[in-house]
Order: C-alpha cells, then sequence, then structure tokens
C-alpha cells in the first residue's frame, strides 16, 4: 500500500536578544542544519473510573532533512522527506498514510508554532493490556483517522537572559546561564474517527458510558504559562530547558455512529523541549526532543493527544 511520504516545513524569522551574553552571528551569512529526526504521535483513551487505557499509534518513519536560517535577512525555511520503512513493519503495525506540516517563528520576545497533521491508519501499542486473548502482533485498525491544527504563541517576557532561537534552532548562541518566564496562548482542532470503536477487547465495559465511541471533535483555547532555561557550560556547550502548562476550554462533540452529544469542558496542556550540544563560531552540533501533550475530556474519558520528535541535528554557521 502506498504510504504518503511526510513532509516537515520549519521557517525561523530570529531577532535574538541583543544582550551580551547572546551572540547572534551578525558576521555570519547563514545557519545550515542537516538532520535526522524521528516523530512520535499518541493517543490516549482513558478511563476515568477505571484507569484502564488504550494507546493508538500510527506507524509513522524516520525522516531525514535540513533547515536553513539567513542572518541578514529574518527569514529561513527546512524540508524533510521520510525514509524507507523497514522490512515487515506493515504486516506488524499496518499502514498509515499521513501528513506533517510545521511552521516556526522566533522573534526577540515572541515564538509561535503552528501543526497540521493527518494520519489515516493506527494500531494499538498496549494491545495485550487491551486484549489479552488476542492472537499475537497488534489489534490494528486501517480505518481510523486523526486530524490535528494547532496553533500557540509564547511571550519571553526576560529575553536579554534567554533566547529561544538558541534554545530550539541554534541560530543563536546563548553564552551565559540564564532564563525567562513564558506567557502564552494556545488553541487547536483535534478529531479522531473510525468506522470501528475507539476502544476495542473485552474491557470495553470500564470505560464508562463513552465507551462506545467511534468519532471524537474537540476544539480548545488554553492559556499557558511556563520557564525557560539555559545552562551554558561554556561559551559553547548548552543545555536548554522549557516547560510550559496550561488550562483551558473545549468545546467537543463526540458519538458512536447513530448519536451524538455535544458539550463544553476543560483541557490541560503541557509542552517540553530539551535540547543540548555544541555550537561553535562555525560548527555546530545538537540533541533537540520536543513533547506537546494536550489532554481532552469527554463524561467518562481523558484523551491525551502526543505530538513528539527527537532530532539529531548538524551543522555550522557561514
Amino acid at each position: 500500500m502506498y504510504q504518503k511520504v511526510t513532509r516537515y516545513l520549519l521557517i525561523l524569522i530570529s531577532s535574538a536578544a541583543t544582550a551580551g551574553e547572546i551572540n547572534e552571528f551578525k558576521d555570519k551569512f547563514m545557519t545550515l542544519r542537516a538532520y535526522a529526526e524521528v516523530p512520535s504521535y499518541e493517543i490516549d483513551i482513558k478511563s476515568e473510573s477505571s484507569g484502564n487505557e488504550v494507546v493508538w499509534m500510527p506507524n509513522i518513519r524516520v525522516l531525514t532533512g535540513v533547515d536553513i536560517s539567513l542572518n541578514d535577512f529574518p527569514i529561513g525555511g527546512g524540508y524533510a522527506w521520510a525514509n524507507g520503512t523497514p522490512p515487515g513493519s506493515a504486516g506488524i503495525y499496518g499502514n498509515t498514510n499521513y501528513q506533517d506540516y510545521r511552521l516556526g517563528l522566533t522573534l526577540k520576545s515572541f515564538h509561535a508554532d503552528a501543526n497540521y497533521q493527518t494520519y489515516d491508519g493506527f494500531y494499538v501499542n498496549n494491545t495485550t493490556a487491551v486484549n489479552p486473548a488476542f492472537g499475537g502482533g497488534y489489534i490494528q485498525d486501517p480505518n481510523l483517522a486523526a486530524v490535528n491544527i494547532s496553533a500557540k504563541g509564547t511571550f519571553i517576557l526576560n529575553p536579554d537572559n534567554f533566547s529561544y532561537a538558541a534554545a530550539l534552532g541554534q541560530n543563536a548562541r546563548q553564552e551565559a546561564s540564564g532564563g525567562s518566564w513564558l506567557i502564552g496562548f494556545a488553541v487547536a482542532s483535534t478529531s479522531f474517527a473510525s468506522s470501528n470503536y475507539l476502544i476495542p477487547g473485552p474491557f470495553q465495559n470500564t470505560y464508562g458510558q463513552d465507551q462506545l465511541i467511534k468519532n471524537v471533535q474537540f476544539y480548545d483555547a488554553v492559556f499557558t504559562g511556563g520557564y525557560g532555561y539555559t545552562f551554558a557550560w561554556t561559551q559553547r556547550f548548552f543545555t536548554s530547558l522549557i516547560l510550559d502548562v496550561g488550562l483551558g476550554g473545549e468545546y467537543r462533540t463526540y458519538g458512536n455512529g447513530v448519536t451524538q452529544t455535544n458539550s463544553g469542558g476543560t483541557s490541560t496542556k503541557a509542552d517540553i523541549l530539551i535540547s543540548t550540544g555544541y555550537n561553535g563560531d562555525t560548527f555546530l552540533i545538537a540533541l533537540v526532543a520536543t513533547v506537546d501533550d494536550t489532554t481532552f475530556t469527554t463524561s467518562s474519558l481523558q484523551i491525551p493527544q502526543i505530538l513528539g520528535d527527537a532530532k539529531l541535528a548538524i551543522g555550522g554557521h557561514f
């Protein structure tokens, strides 16, 4: 079966802090990175009463890509392509057709990102817990489709002490340890739908009144707050940590293929970024990992959606 190639698009518009500890590489023309990336996506459907859960995951591939930012012109971009599926992977996990587009904007005091992802075809990663009698392999649902459209903006309250651009894209360098409080706002439209039940297996009746759901649609808006900090071990070696958490409201509609329920509720959000590496005058190498966890709710369920990736980037300033 044909598996759609995933694309990753990153746009960086960078104007880092001008304090002495932030080096913008103004004597260079551009920052170029080549990278290998392991993306991840996960839908957890949890029973609020029993604690049982179903963990749906798509069969997605490692990416290889490049990105570039121009120092004299505050704009850049990137592109990644999917590597081949490992032999036998489709037989074990099923096929997933997917698209993955991500945009980012980084200014001195503000960072924004937007995501658009579609996935068709999932497997249950915890099959043995969901159905202990299942005869080997993983429960698969080629009809399960997920769509996520989201955007988030974050204000850096003390940009002279903390560079978001240095932590995320290494097109700036923070040369002294420092941090900043962060505040922001996030919105999303997220849906999961199948012709089958989203909760398979013999323990379906432990998930409460929403145990027969086949489709869910959430619209949420969340206020976030957090902190970012960079440890400058030396002028060139660094480790950066960013943590955001948030609480907001959601409008939801979900059903079992016969009836639909519409109601309001609350959603929570937690975002983490960890990056570490070497950012020299010419050469750079960095490991960057991100997690975006938004938890939706129904009357009897909690449904975390977890987006993540781990990226190893190698490049330089030219």
